[in-house]
C-alpha cells in the first residue's frame, strides 16, 4: 500500500471516528438516533471535518544527451589451446551493448580516443573480435574495448579491459 492511500484510509478513519463519537453525543435517549435528524456537521467540536490534502508526484526527469545504457562482455574469450595434434580453438570475445540519445556508437579496440576506432555501428547491437592470445604461455593477455557516443551532444565513452590465459600448444 502506498503512503497516500495510508494517509488518506488514516484521516477518514480518524473523520469516521469522530462522527461516531459526535452522533452518540447528540443522540436522544429515547432510542431514535438518526429518525429525521440532520446529518452531522463536523467532528467532535463542531468544527468542520478536514478534507484529505491531494498529492500529486511528478516522474522524475529522464537523463538528457549521449547515454550508454550498457557495455559489457557477451562471450568471455578463451585463448587457444590443446596439442598440434588436436589442437582447440581459441573462443572469440563477444561485446554487447546499447545507448541513448545519440546517433550511433564507435567502437574502439587497444586505443584510447575515437580517432582510429574500429568502427560506427547501430546504438543497439553486439560485436565478435577475435581475441589475439601472443603472450608467453601462462600469462594473461589483456586488451582494451571502449564504446562511444557519436551525436546527440557531449560524447561519452565506457572501457571494458578483457583478459585471457595464454597457453602453450604442445608438439606432439
Amino acid at each position: 500500500m502506498n503512503i497516500r492511500k495510508l494517509l488518506v484510509t488514516g484521516l477518514l478513519a480518524l473523520a469516521t471516528a469522530g462522527c461516531a463519537a459526535q452522533n452518540a453525543a447528540e443522540e436522544p435517549a429515547s432510542g431514535t438516533a438518526g429518525l429525521g435528524a440532520a446529518p452531522p456537521t463536523g467532528g467532535p467540536s463542531g468544527a468542520p471535518t478536514p478534507t484529505p490534502a491531494k498529492t500529486t508526484t511528478s516522474p522524475s526527469p529522464t537523463p538528457s544527451g549521449p547515454r550508454i545504457v550498457y557495455f559489457r562482455v557477451k562471450q568471455q574469450p578463451q585463448c587457444p589451446q590443446g596439442t598440434n595434434v588436436n589442437p582447440i580453438p581459441g573462443v572469440p570475445l563477444v561485446v554487447e551493448w546499447k545507448l541513448a540519445g545519440t546517433d550511433k556508437a564507435a567502437l574502439s579496440v587497444d586505443n584510447p580516443g575515437l580517432v582510429g576506432s574500429y568502427g560506427t555501428y547501430a546504438v543497439e547491437g553486439s560485436e565478435t573480435f577475435t581475441f589475439s592470445c601472443g603472450g608467453a604461455p601462462g600469462s594473461m593477455e589483456k586488451h582494451t574495448y571502449t564504446i562511444f557516443t557519436v551525436g546527440g551532444g557531449a560524447e561519452r565513452s565506457k572501457t571494458l579491459t578483457v583478459e585471457a590465459k595464454v597457453y602453450e600448444i604442445a608438439q606432439v
